[in-house]
C-alpha cells in the first residue's frame, strides 16, 4: 500500500498488483478527514491503439464519473531510464519505495500539473 499526498485531500492510497494476463491492476482513493473523496480503478494493458493506462473515476458514493462503457485513457509515450511516460502522466522512481507522478489536471488554458508523491510502506 502506498500514500501521498494530493491537493485538496489529507491523503492517497494506493496499490498495483503484480502483472498477469498481459495488464496490471491498480487501485486508488483519495480521502480526507471527512471520508473517501474518491476512487480509481486503474489497468495497464495494451489494446487496438497500443499500451494504456486506463483509469475509471467513481466518487465517495460509488457513482461511476464516466458513462458506463467510457474511461479515461492515457496513451503510452515512451520509456526513460528512470521514468514511463502516458499522455498526461508520467511516473518517476526514485527509489525502491518512493515513486513520483506527474499528472496534468484540467483542460484548456486551465491546466496544472500535480506532483504525487508515493512511498511504500
Amino acid at each position: 500500500m502506498n500514500s501521498a499526498q494530493l491537493r485538496g485531500n489529507s491523503g492517497i492510497h494506493g496499490v498495483w498488483d503484480t502483472p498477469s494476463a498481459g495488464s496490471m491492476l491498480g487501485l486508488f482513493k483519495a480521502f480526507s478527514e471527512d471520508g473517501p473523496d474518491f476512487y480509481e480503478l486503474q489497468i495497464m494493458e495494451k489494446d487496438e491503439e497500443g499500451l494504456a493506462l486506463k483509469v475509471k473515476h467513481f466518487g465517495a458514493d460509488f457513482e461511476a464519473w464516466e458513462d458506463k462503457a467510457d474511461h479515461v485513457r492515457f496513451t503510452f509515450i515512451g520509456m526513460e531510464e528512470n521514468a514511463i511516460h502516458f499522455e498526461g502522466i508520467s511516473y518517476y522512481p526514485l527509489t525502491a519505495d518512493k515513486l513520483e507522478a506527474y499528472l496534468l489536471l484540467g483542460s484548456g488554458e486551465n491546466v496544472r500539473e500535480e506532483r504525487i508523491t508515493y512511498q511504500r510502506r
